[in-house]
């Protein structure tokens, strides 16, 4: 199997469009400030499992109306 994907320069500029739209957003600038920090919080292995689980666990759960 073959996929070929081709981005068009509309492609380009509707993505830019939407990502401008959506930077003063409360939601992207915190998530923005947390990634893009330069001190990155410390994940111990308990830590990650755990998160990894409720990941996992969360994610069969329907997230719209039925």
């Amino acid at each position: 199997m073959e996929i070929e994907w081709k981005i068009s320069d509309h492609d380009v500029t509707l993505i830019k469009t939407l990502v401008a739209k959506q930077a003063k957003n409360a939601f992207v600038r915190v998530r923005t400030a947390r990634n893009l920090a330069e001190v990155k919080p410390q994940v111990d292995r308990q830590q990650f499992w755990f998160q990894m689980v409720c990941m996992r666990l969360t994610s069969v759960q329907r997230s719209g109306p039925p």
